[in-house]
């Protein structure tokens, strides 16, 4: 009953004990990192001629996009949303030069 009453709210994912309560909250830091990204495409956007308007609508609802493509992951769900990225692609290629940089 409880989790359904949070699933009511937004996405309740129950877990054993208070430790691994921790670590799921810790992941909300990231919060941050993607309307970071998000407000670097406005941004790049504006400042190469879209209307701001336009542009933060468009930013706005491709990242809606993409996250609601997750947004039921299970196990394998992220990983395969990594593999799906068309080889040679832009996406795969953001991929490739953020990993040599370190950031996964």
């Amino acid at each position: 009953a409880v989790v359904a009453m949070f699933d009511a709210l937004g996405k309740a994912v129950p877990v054993p004990d208070e430790g691994q309560f921790k670590r799921l909250q810790s992941i909300t830091c990231l919060m941050g990192d993607l309307y970071s990204r998000e407000l670097a495409a406005q941004t790049w956007l504006t400042d190469n001629g879209v209307d701001a308007a336009a542009a933060a609508a468009y930013v706005g609802g491709v990242f809606a996009t993409i996250t609601t493509d997750s947004a039921k992951a299970g196990p394998e769900t992220l990983k395969e949303l990594v593999a799906e990225q068309t080889p040679g692609g832009m996406n795969e290629m953001v991929i490739s030069e953020q990993r040599a940089d370190g950031a996964y």
